[in-house]
């Protein structure tokens, strides 16, 4: 599967993920606060690169959605393929 093309490096995985666990596994406005704080202290580079690895992240796991769908069609027969 080909990986989409971005515009700057990626931050690397353990980096982000341990950005991720200042939510605290929560998507509330308390936790999007917690992980703006610690973003804010860091530089633009490092802040963009977690824009990156959170893009390709997102993208990864929307293919792997789209990707499941097709399965369940498919064993319920419901796909032309």
């Amino acid at each position: 599967m080909p990986r989409m093309r971005l515009p700057y490096r990626p931050m690397a995985e353990g980096e982000f993920w341990k950005l991720i666990e200042v939510m605290g596994g929560q998507a509330d406005d308390d936790a999007v606060a917690r992980l703006t704080g610690s973003l804010a202290t860091r530089r633009r580079k490092d802040v963009l690169a977690f824009q990156e690895r959170l893009a390709r992240v997102l993208y990864d796991l929307d293919r792997e959605v789209l990707a499941s769908i097709h399965r369940l069609a498919v064993v319920a027969g419901m796909s032309s393929h």
